[in-house]
């Protein structure tokens, strides 16, 4: 597949299959582009709004043949009402300071996702990843990115948030948080603060890659509501319910 651009095509290709992360005995797929040059802003732009996510310097999306369970969605920022256990949330993290940096990795952050990886993801393959792999995570990118740090009063690292800036939004790439306080919500207030944040910098959308309905990892998604999701290449209002979308598989 390509797609032309004024100075060359864009070239896209289909990954090999793969174990499904999200859905046991599933197969998944990704169409995958490089993201590089003058153009990578724009090209990440006009991707994100398709439902593409960036890693490192490609942008992928889901192709899995017979499965439609990966949705790409993003929240409207004025339109957001949190609820009840989410104003608890804000007001619990009320001390925490914030801090929005370059994207540099540091040892203090590498360990703290390592600590997050070891305990919630540790038969994945990021909880195989070095320091350098991690910096290659933080630091490989093409396009406007930076690192939002949530610390304690005492200075303690807590949670990090790596972040795209796009044109009509952000993109939140990738967020661990310290997994030894289950109960603080660490995770739940980034998002929290990235939409405050978004609305801040007169920004319409915070995009949070892929909800799966059936997926304990990703189904958290549909929480932060009005939430817009993309069905059939137009995004669409998440119906409000438990379910969510009923028409996905």
């Amino acid at each position: 597949m390509t797609v032309s651009t004024t100075h060359r095509p864009q070239l896209f290709y289909t990954t090999p299959p793969a174990p499904c992360p999200y859905l046991p005995g599933r197969v998944e797929r990704k169409v995958i582009t490089e993201l590089s040059g003058s153009e990578a802003n724009a090209l990440h732009d006009r991707l994100s709004r398709a439902g593409f996510r960036r890693s490192h310097n490609i942008a992928y999306a889901p192709v899995c043949a017979g499965c439609h369970a990966c949705v790409p969605i993003r929240i409207p920022v004025a339109a957001f009402q949190p609820d009840r256990t989410q104003k608890r949330t804000v007001r619990q993290h009320a001390d925490l300071r914030i801090v929005e940096t370059a994207a540099r990795a540091t040892s203090e952050q590498y360990a703290l996702f390592n600590a997050y990886q070891n305990s919630r993801h540790e038969d994945g393959d990021m909880a195989l990843m070095s320091f350098e792999d991690y910096r290659s995570m933080i630091e490989s990118s093409p396009v406007e990115t930076s690192l939002i740090e949530f610390r304690t009063p005492q200075d303690r690292l807590v949670c990090v948030s790596l972040i795209d800036r796009l044109s009509d939004g952000l993109s939140a790439v990738y967020t661990f948080f310290d997994p030894a306080e289950p109960h603080k919500s660490y995770g739940s207030h980034s998002i929290l603060w990235l939409i405050s944040y978004t609305t801040a910098q007169n920004l319409s959308f915070l995009y949070l890659g892929y909800w799966v309905r059936d997926s304990a990892k990703m189904a958290y998604k549909a929480r932060y509501r009005p939430s817009e999701v993309m069905m059939s290449g137009h995004w669409e209002r998440l119906p409000e319910g438990p379910s969510g979308f009923s028409g996905h598989p």
